[in-house]
């Protein structure tokens, strides 16, 4: 990571309902160009579709920037002119240290969606709060597409070829409920 000290501040200042949304933007916009450099750079300058990635890359590297210039925007001076002189210059050298920082923000959201919970245990708009596996307390996980899934093998098997037996009807049973388990418990865990 480049900017360990930053990404710190930036961390410890989003603890609070609303910089956590900005926060989990940020990361979202930030891992978009530097996957959209990347590209770009194995395509060239005149690849196919490259202007089009060029325009979306660079409005989110706008729109990361407002969010972390919103994120240090009630900071201590210091920290607002260290942010503003190594990030929001419109210089080559804090264009560079941007690129460098939304690296660090990629790492991040990687982080996020390798399964690890960013370090935020906060109340969210809406009344939710975030847990360690990503999904928010206190709301029923969403069964409705595995139920959908069982309700599809049940018809299919009774379309395809009803059982002619109680042993018939039995495996059945017991081979889409088996399914329905393993939906399920994915869908619940």
């Amino acid at each position: 990571m480049a900017y360990p000290r930053e990404m710190g501040f930036l961390i410890e200042n989003c603890r609070s309902g609303a910089l956590v949304l900005a926060f989990e933007d940020a990361i979202f916009h930030a891992k978009f160009v530097v996957k959209t450099q990347e590209i770009l750079r194995r395509i060239g300058p005149q690849g196919d579709g490259a202007d089009k990635l060029r325009s979306e890359m660079e409005t989110s590297l706008e729109k990361s920037i407002t969010l972390v210039k919103t994120m240090v925007k009630e900071a201590p001076e210091n920290v607002k002119r260290h942010f503003g002189e190594m990030f929001f210059a419109m210089t080559p050298g804090a264009l560079s240290n941007t690129m460098n920082f939304l690296v660090d923000l990629s790492m991040v959201k990687n982080w996020v969606l390798d399964g690890h919970p960013l370090p935020f245990n906060v109340e969210r708009p809406g009344g939710e709060a975030r847990t360690k596996g990503g999904r928010s307390k206190g709301k029923p996980p969403n069964t409705r597409r595995p139920l959908v899934v069982v309700i599809l093998l049940l018809i299919i098997f009774l379309a395809v070829e009803p059982p002619t037996s109680l042993l018939g009807w039995i495996l059945m049973f017991f081979a889409i409920g088996t399914i329905g388990f393993v939906l399920f418990s994915q869908k619940t865990d």
